[in-house]
């Protein structure tokens, strides 16, 4: 056995994951220039404003599964409704 617990995570994929997350949030933002991203208690946030003056709150637990979401609602570049 290697001496750490079964399960433990691997800090240098951890690390790959994150930076991975990072290259996608980018391109999530040159897609959506209006999408604002923020770290709030632990949480992950985006806010993607409406027409309407509203808009669409995501919050995740990590970037990679706000990210996971983001992509799949807007995949094909489209926009909260705006009305």
């Amino acid at each position: 056995m290697s001496g750490e617990a079964q399960g433990s995570p691997d800090p240098v994929r951890g690390e790959l994951d994150y930076m991975d997350n990072l290259r996608r949030r980018r391109a999530f933002r040159e897609a959506h220039p209006a999408a604002e991203f923020c770290r709030v208690g632990g949480w992950e946030q985006a806010f993607l404003p409406a027409g309407n003056g509203g808009g669409i709150l995501v919050t995740r637990e990590d970037l990679g599964e706000l990210m996971d979401v983001l992509e799949a609602e807007f995949a094909d570049g489209d926009e909260p409704d705006s009305g």
